[in-house]
């Protein structure tokens, strides 16, 4: 606790100016409430000494900040402050949630920049409507005040930008800046989608003027996992070996989640064992990695590991390790973790609540799922979605018509489960309502790649120019499936047609396409690895584990949901995804 300011500062009046700064900063320091700051302030500007050194005021509104004191209450300290110089006038840049350009001038730094940008994107202004505006005054500012071509001032304003999702200004920001700097490339590469940030690190290291560092390479391959692009991933981790990176905590991580992503958990699991005392974000990317992948028995026995290994899970663990126990069979250790959510005080954490109450509608628990989903605080869209379930559909599926009624999906999803249970008058409604809101359905489409040439192919797809022999090769191989036992299941075919154009209508979609394009196109044994931007269907589930029955094939296929490892005629997800 800080002595009273009265008992300290005029015991000093007579001292030499350095020791009464000293003083200053000290009680500042210790000073843990408003009220000992108000104290510190009130002797100060009694004594006179407030006015006279900056280097204490821009001290002491700076701790006002920190304990939140109202930004008026900041106004005021600095209005009291006759000469600001211009780290006082930062100082209450990087304090203010809002623009104040007067406070720019006259004298401005790269610092004074920099601070604003990083208050505007920490504020609720880069949320309301107002946001852009603003960055953009800064902007404007900044290249009047000559400072656009400064890296350090560009990075702020950058990251300004992508928290405002205004991709292109960013890019503006940084093409300005004739030598931009590791820090800037990096924030540019945090901020792009994945391809983009693939792209833009291609062009840093053939550039060859910028040292590359672990922020560099973590950024990196967290962009080749989302575009699941483990060709580019391979080179990345070469890259990260000869540049000395590649044993680095936060890049060995984003090893592990590329390995993960695309569905190669041998190398997943192998950089996690050469970890010396993997943290608790290595045991979360490697569980999760379980759990996408459809491998339960890991991902649990992991979850134990770590509760053992002295690491607490926190909510990125339970959101990844609770969807393992999803399978029918599963209900008591689905109970068992519930509990620990409750002991571990996690249960009011939003996604952990979303992930317990699609768990139990996953179980056709619908009691304990209303019961959990009823104790939220706040129902989000991933917390609605999750009950489009049994009799809560139409009540769950308006709120999220109400909440996003221009997502053509929702209107999908519920129009699947109405076919599912055979309602087909009550899913014609729903599709009739998407098409009066002039909504369309995002189409579906699957890529392979063959000798890094990629390949897109779309239901009943004919302008690949193998079209002819992939059609003609899929038929023998449907013969081989029937045979094999077989059913197309035509409940995939959502339309109100017969029984035999259905059964042709789910034999072209997407993924049986690219899965004979492969065949055709590899030697025998090879594994065969295809992309799926929608949910894969019952039909295509069930064909591809027919198909790597009779042809022996390693399939891995990746769809909205997590990885499918097709073996033998059985699926790593347990035929439930």
């Amino acid at each position: 606790m800080a002595p009273p300011a009265r008992l300290v500062l005029p015991t000093l009046a007579g001292d030499p100016g350095g020791a009464l700064r000293r003083s200053y900063h000290r009680l500042i320091a210790l000073s843990s409430t408003l009220r000992h700051l108000d104290e510190v302030l009130a002797v100060s500007l009694a004594s006179g000494h407030y006015a006279l050194d900056p280097a204490p005021a821009t001290a002491l509104l700076l701790r006002y900040a920190s304990l939140r004191a109202p930004h008026a209450h900041l106004l005021r300290l600095f209005r009291a402050f006759p000469r600001p110089d211009r780290f006082l006038r930062n100082a209450l840049l990087r304090s203010l949630p809002s623009l104040r350009p007067h406070l720019l001038f006259p004298c401005p730094d790269s610092f004074s920049f920099a601070f604003a940008a990083t208050s505007l994107a920490s504020s609720s202004c880069s949320s309301r409507g107002n946001g852009a505006a603003a960055a953009r005054a800064l902007h404007a500012l900044a290249v009047a005040a000559g400072y656009a071509a400064d890296a350090f001032v560009a990075s702020s304003l950058a990251k300004l930008y992508f928290k405002l999702s205004r991709v292109d200004d960013a890019r503006k920001v940084f093409d300005a800046v004739p030598s931009p700097d590791t820090v800037l490339w990096n924030t540019m590469l945090a901020g792009m989608s994945g391809s983009e940030a693939l792209e833009a690190f291609v062009r840093m290291v053939e550039a060859g003027r910028v040292q590359t560092d672990s922020t560099t390479l973590a950024s990196v391959l967290r962009a080749a996992a989302e575009v699941a692009n483990m060709a580019m991933g391979r080179c990345v981790h070469g890259y990260g070996m000869k540049c000395g990176l590649a044993e680095h905590e936060h890049v060995v991580t984003g090893l592990m989640s590329l390995y993960a992503k695309c569905g190669d958990m041998d190398c997943a699991r192998y950089l996690f064992d050469r970890m010396e005392d993997p943290d608790l974000v290595a045991y979360n990317a490697l569980i999760s990695g379980y759990s996408v992948n459809g491998m339960v028995d890991s991902s649990a026995e992991l979850f134990k590991e770590l509760a053992a290994s002295g690491w607490r899970p926190n909510s990125s663990t339970l959101v990844a390790v609770i969807p393992v126990y999803s399978p029918f069979g599963h209900e008591l250790l689905a109970r068992c973790l519930h509990g620990f959510v409750v002991k571990a005080r996690l249960d009011a954490d939003a996604l952990v609540s979303t992930a317990l109450t699609t768990l139990y509608c996953r179980l056709n628990d619908l009691e304990s799922a209303r019961s959990m989903f009823d104790a939220m605080p706040e129902k989000t869209m991933e917390s609605w979605n999750a009950m489009i379930s049994g009799d809560l559909a139409k009540l769950a599926s308006q709120k999220l018509f109400e909440l996003e009624s221009e997502n053509a999906g929702y209107y999908v999803l519920l129009s699947n489960l109405y076919t599912s249970k055979k309602r087909y008058s009550e899913a014609a409604v729903v599709r009739q309502e998407a098409k009066n809101r002039k909504l369309v359905k995002t189409p579906g489409c699957t890529l392979i790649e063959i000798g890094d040439k990629p390949h897109v192919f779309m239901a009943g797809d004919r302008v690949h120019p193998q079209s002819e022999a992939i059609y003609s090769y899929l038929e023998k191989l449907t013969a081989k499936m029937i045979e094999a036992g077989y059913q197309p299941v035509t409940e995939a075919a959502l339309y109100d047609v017969e029984e035999e154009e259905k059964e042709h209508m789910v034999k072209v979609h997407s993924e049986k396409l690219a899965i004979a394009f492969g065949l055709l196109s590899t030697e025998p044994g090879t594994e065969i690895r295809i992309i799926k931007n929608l949910r894969v269907c019952l039909d295509c589930h069930n064909a591809t584990q027919f198909i790597s029955k009779v042809t022996q094939r390693l399939i891995v296929v990746r769809d909205a949901s997590r990885f499918h490892h097709f073996r033998d005629g059985v699926c790593s997800c347990g035929d439930y995804w």
